[in-house]
């Protein structure tokens, strides 16, 4: 029989230090944190991480250490949550902007479950995609020349475990007074490895864009939304 445990711990970590907890669990979050940080597990590559972010291993796995990197110029202020055995802190955190707007009479559950259906949704011109390992790589997410502006809205890729998984951008800027500005190809916008995951929000690409997901097998997903301006 399985134990359940959740331990909340909260630092303050200078800038370019380490703080290391050596806790096994199978779930890490962050409750709050005041400035830039990555988080690595049990030794491996740290990810960018951010507040209201969780990092979950299934089938029966967990990790033995976390490691919180402060990546800022100043001292981070950082309460996290480590636990295993399904106990969560149900607390809301949120990081940015809050929309509490009506959504026209919709359930929680009807957002949420259309939010994660796998296949192109439209919502007032917005595009979802949730993709995991059996995507064929060598597909364009969204093709060359299909248009000429992308804005990403949020984009979250995972890794499995012994696995590296890149989500790739090459655009091409116009034509200036007759010369073609060079090609921007295959620049990593996230990359994560071995169980992590990572984010970006509100990144626009003004030129023709092509964007591919590169992945190494089983556990690897990318989550999409975006628009076209």
């Amino acid at each position: 029989m399985s134990t359940a445990s959740y331990r909340k711990l909260a630092y303050a970590i200078r800038p370019g230090d380490i703080q290391d907890i050596n806790r096994q669990g199978d779930f890490f979050h962050v409750l709050s944190a005041d400035g830039d940080f990555a988080v690595a597990w049990d030794d491996g590559s740290a990810t960018p991480f951010f507040a209201g972010l969780e990092y979950e291993v299934r089938d029966g796995r967990s990790f033995n250490k976390v490691q919180i990197v402060n990546t800022g110029g100043g001292v981070l202020n950082i309460e996290v949550g480590i636990g295993r055995g399904g106990i969560r802190d149900s607390r809301l955190t949120t990081s940015g902007p809050v929309d509490a707007r009506d959504n026209g009479g919709a359930s929680f559950g009807d957002v949420v479950n259309a939010a994660e259906e796998a296949q192109w949704l439209d919502f007032n011109g917005v595009y979802r995609k949730h993709i995991d390992f059996d995507f064929d790589p060598n597909q364009s997410i969204i093709g060359p020349n299909a248009h000429n502006r992308v804005e990403i809205l949020h984009a979250q890729l995972s890794s499995g475990s012994n696995t590296t998984a890149k989500f790739i951008l090459t655009y091409s800027p116009p034509v200036v007074g007759g010369i073609g500005l060079p090609v921007i190809s295959d620049l990593p916008l996230l990359q994560v490895s071995n169980g992590a995951s990572a984010s970006i929000e509100r990144v626009r690409v003004p030129w023709t864009v092509d964007l591919k997901y590169a992945h190494g097998g089983p556990g690897c997903a990318l989550c999409i939304a975006y628009r076209f301006l």
